[in-house]
């Protein structure tokens, strides 16, 4: 539990997992929940290869966009679930120092032969960084995944330089398309990977519970083109190309938190 609340209700039961909801924050998890042992052998090479298409780079891209306003020129930055690294690599191709660490030795291999940067995906400890080391740290769709993000969120906190930022992007369990959705919002459709649903209360309690000032949530989502979104949603995409090449954002299920050391 993120809070003091001790109160939860089912929210989703399905397969043998159900997650529960505290009562008072509203902070999710899985039952039985993942742990990081068992979390490991879900990452492996598989898991990574099916999201390398030119969706993820462009969500990366605006991602980028969004936080350069708080990176100065040079930034050191920490990509924390760097996955195939789009984001890494975007970050390279603005003259930013870009560094990744991700749980799979797979994703973690691939990204430094394909970008040349500093990758590992060694055990989790405050040695892998010096302290006040990286202007920026952003952990994307991975807080959800860890069954040690309490930890995480600690050593985010000692790397970071004073004044840094971290930039947090997860499912929000309380945004807009949750309450329309219920038990069916896609949120709910990455079981066991995602653990741990997030709101933006619990979230803000967890920052300023490791000293993070400044925090901010906005509503967040994806970046997807009209091809992409027309096969999910009709099984078949766009016969004009230029047309279903057109990118867009989805602000739906995400939310991105900011938090200031």
């Amino acid at each position: 539990m993120v809070c003091s609340g001790t109160k939860t209700k089912l929210v989703w039961k399905k397969d043998g997992y159900k997650i529960l909801k505290c009562e008072k924050c509203d902070f999710g998890f899985l039952v039985p929940y993942l742990t990081l042992v068992k979390a490991k052998k879900i990452y492996d090479e598989e898991y990574f290869v099916e999201k390398r298409d030119k969706q993820h780079l462009l969500d990366a891209k605006y991602k980028l966009h969004y936080i350069s306003k708080q990176m100065p020129k040079g930034a050191r930055i920490l990509d924390f679930g760097c996955g195939n690294g789009e984001f890494i690599g975007a970050c390279l191709k603005r003259g930013y120092k870009a560094f990744g660490y991700d749980i799979s030795p797979f994703s973690v291999a691939f990204v430094g032969k394909k970008y040349h940067a500093p990758v590992t995906s060694s055990v989790l400890r405050k040695s892998l960084y010096k302290k006040n080391f990286f202007d920026v740290i952003v952990a994307f769709d991975v807080i959800e995944h860890m069954p040690n993000y309490r930890e995480a969120l600690e050593l985010f906190y000692f790397w970071l330089k004073p004044g840094g930022y971290l930039f947090v992007a997860t499912p929000n369990i309380c945004s807009w398309d949750k309450k329309i959705l219920g038990r069916y919002w896609y949120g709910f459709s990455k079981i066991p990977q995602h653990i741990n649903y997030f709101s933006p209360e619990s979230m803000s309690l967890l920052l300023h519970e490791n000293a993070f000032t400044e925090v901010k949530v906005r509503r967040w989502g994806f970046v997807r083109n009209l091809d992409f979104v027309l096969t999910k949603l009709l099984g078949k995409g766009m016969a004009l190309k230029k047309i279903g090449e057109i990118a867009f954002f989805v602000p739906m299920v995400n939310m991105m938190v900011e938090a200031r050391k």
